[in-house]
């Protein structure tokens, strides 16, 4: 069985040539739209995170309002001692 297999692919070189670069074709196709597709879900998840709505957001009083003007009046002075007073809920 495995011979006259063999002698129809060798027989047919076009066909079996076409056939051989459409399944190339359609995996690379595949794997370019998964990393496609991963990609953009990365990127959505980093612009809800930088948009100031993923993530839980700290800042000093007066940020909301006048820290877009001058977001450096308004850093964290001890950020290493507030992490440890904000605790991760399990």
């Amino acid at each position: 069985m495995f011979q006259l297999a063999l002698r129809n692919l060798l027989r047919h070189k076009s066909r079996t040539a076409f056939t051989l670069s459409a399944i190339a074709f359609g995996v690379v196709g595949l794997i370019l739209s998964g990393g496609f597709v991963r990609d953009i879900f990365f990127q959505l998840g980093e612009a809800i995170i930088h948009s100031q709505t993923g993530h839980v957001q700290i800042s000093k009083t007066g940020f909301q309002e006048e820290g877009t003007r001058s977001p450096d009046r308004y850093l964290v002075d001890d950020a290493p001692g507030l992490r440890l007073i904000v605790t991760p809920v399990e």
